[in-house]
Formats: C-alpha cells, sequence, structure tokens
C-alpha cells in the first residue's frame, strides 16, 4: 500500500481543496525531486461526464 487520502465529507470548492483533503504516504515512496504540486490538475468525475 502506497499511503491514505481522506477528504471532507462536506462540500468544498477547489479553492478550499488543501484544507479538506490530506494524503499520507509511506516513508520512501517518493521518488522524484519535483513536488506533485507543480503540475498537479484536478481529475474529472465520472460523473461529471465530458
Amino acid at each position: 500500500m502506497e499511503g491514505v487520502v481522506c477528504r471532507n465529507t462536506a462540500s468544498y470548492t477547489v479553492d478550499n481543496f488543501k484544507e479538506n483533503v490530506f494524503k499520507y504516504v509511506r516513508i520512501g515512496h517518493v521518488k522524484t525531486d519535483e513536488h506533485w504540486t507543480r503540475n498537479w490538475k484536478r481529475a474529472r468525475l465520472k460523473r461529471e461526464g465530458k
């Protein structure tokens, strides 16, 4: 298992993402020098359509 991602069950805006989601990963999981937030893009949910 790589880690766990948890989110608040209440609705929130994209601007409040960092206050409502946290990620915990195992030691040694990240192997790159580049931080993931530089290229992060929100994934579309299935129910949002195309």
